[in-house]
């Protein structure tokens, strides 16, 4: 009797370790796994970054005031719209579509007077 309880002993302990082995395994796989994802968002960020940096530049180098709001606030004006100061009048924009229209700034004329 004593040698049936040492086997099963042995044979109990024997599946923990291997129990304990394959849930090491799946836990380093899981940390790689989650490393390798997090790179992977950092590079998106990065190129979501370079973006948005690229669509500001475009949109700061417009001759035309542009606002971008969401629900009444101003998210974002280029140059030429916060020189006129019309990042406030766009913000009321969302109550009223019927507001809503191109707005250009004022340009030089070759004779020195303003454009409109």
């Amino acid at each position: 009797m004593q040698m049936a309880e040492s086997q099963l002993l042995r044979n109990a302990f024997h599946e923990f370790v291997k129990a304990s082995d394959s849930l090491t395994s799946y836990y380093l796989s899981l940390e790689s796994r989650i490393n390798e994802l997090n790179r992977e968002i950092n590079e998106k960020n990065r190129e979501l970054e370079k973006s948005r940096e690229y669509l500001y530049n475009i949109l700061n180098s417009l001759p035309v005031g542009v606002v971008v709001c969401n629900e009444g606030s101003t998210v974002f004006a280029n140059r030429e719209a916060e020189k006129f100061g019309v990042t406030e009048l766009a913000a009321g924009f969302h109550k009223d579509p019927a507001r809503i229209g191109r707005w250009e700034a004022p340009r030089d004329t070759s004779d020195g007077t303003r454009a409109t």
